[in-house]
């Protein structure tokens, strides 16, 4: 009786789910949705790793490495870093000169790329299609204090998941008879009793466990993450630079890291997070929660010897990167995402004239001009909007 009544029951309710089964109907109205940014190459990125499925990229180890340098009999303090770190097994190489086959037993290994920020772009609109063409993907972009060679590699559409890349978060002594040592600051822990730490040198990319590996064993913490993390940390590592330096130099000569996060502290924290407001809108990317805090711990403890400044050579990969977004806003009639720091750079140039010669023209604001939004709403570190 009771089986019965079950297939009963089923068969009704089989009756009663095809009655009400959707049907085409030419009546529907279907409605584009757009999703807008002002950074498509950024999104691209993102789905193409979500497409890829991968959750990790293939690593190798560290070993026999290229380095290439504008000079091989007096090497750049970066380069003499990277071979002081080394096990004495690495090859010099000029930029135009023939990268070999195979190093030691290996045919796949690191290559350094340790130019200054004005030779990179060149040497790779050179290169990077004829003589580096079989080993692109082997290839180490190196970002130093006070530079940020995004714009460039973007150029070459090389930011992307399994390019190599390494932040600098360690010294890079002129003489090379000195030891390169780690400038991360630990301070505290987070409410996981996991180490906080600050200025920490980071690695991306195909090579990125090889370059913590090398960084490791001299004592020098080095962070192996994915490339979106990493450019995180590198804008965060950008935004300071840019922000403490830039600041301490208008206040006068000989004023430290330090000394900005100490007296200068509320302009610095108002310019930095214009900065994280602007990069949300021009590069798809927000900073890593609680970067305030780091910018001035390691201020406060690795910028004590440090004096802030601006010079001609790095100002292009530092502060012009930020300087160039303002403009394009202010051009376009968006208003400018971080107005504080164009006010700083325009009264160390155009009148303190801290670079001899230079003057940067700043576009008038229109009245039409309509002010950022994209800061409401945001719980900054220390619990103001």
């Amino acid at each position: 009786m009771r089986s019965s009544l079950a297939v009963l029951l089923v068969c009704v309710i089989l009756r009663s789910a095809k009655s009400f089964q959707l049907k085409p109907t030419s009546n529907i109205i279907r409605t584009p949705l757009h999703a807008t940014w002002s950074n498509g190459q950024a999104i691209k990125e993102y789905q193409d790793f979500l497409s890829s499925g991968k959750q990790e990229l293939d690593t190798t180890e560290d070993g026999p490495s290229i380095i290439i340098t504008s000079d091989v009999n007096n090497p750049n303090p970066l380069a003499n870093a990277l071979l002081k770190m080394g096990d004495g097994d690495d090859v010099l190489l000029l930029p135009t000169d023939t990268i070999p086959d195979v190093i030691g037993d290996r045919n796949s290994f690191p290559i350094y790329l340790c130019l200054p920020p004005n030779e990179l772009g060149p040497a790779i609109r050179t290169h990077l299609f004829s003589t580096w063409d079989d080993k692109r993907d082997d290839l180490v972009y190196c970002t130093t204090q006070k530079t940020n060679i995004e714009p460039v590699l973007r150029e070459f559409g090389l930011p992307r998941d399994a390019t190599s890349q390494l932040l600098v978060g360690f010294t890079t002594p002129k003489n090379s008879a000195f030891a390169p040592m780690d400038l991360s600051v630990k301070f505290g822990q987070d409410a996981s009793f996991i180490d906080k730490y600050a200025g920490e040198s980071s690695s991306c990319g195909k090579w990125r466990d090889a370059i913590a590996s090398r960084l490791d064993k001299n004592l020098i913490r080095c962070k192996s993450c994915f490339y979106r993390e990493w450019k995180r940390d590198m804008w965060e590592r950008s935004a300071f630079d840019s922000a403490f330096n830039l600041i301490g130099a208008c206040a006068g000569e000989k004023i430290t890291l330090a000394e900005v996060a100490e007296f200068y502290d509320e302009d610095a924290s108002e310019m930095v997070w214009q900065m994280s407001s602007m990069l949300r809108g021009s590069q798809a990317i927000a900073l890593s929660y609680g970067f305030e805090e780091r910018m001035f711990e390691y201020a406060a403890s690795s910028g004590k010897d440090i004096y802030a400044s601006i010079e001609p050579d790095t100002w292009d990969f530092s502060n012009g990167v930020f300087l160039q977004t303002s403009i394009k806003g202010l051009e376009m009639g968006f208003g400018d995402p971080a107005p504080l720091h164009t006010e700083y750079v325009d009264y160390a140039i155009n009148h303190k004239k801290l670079i001899p010669g230079g003057s940067i023209e700043i576009p008038a604001v229109a009245e039409s001009q309509r002010n950022s939004i994209m800061r409401k709403g945001n719980l900054r570190a220390d619990g103001k909007i």
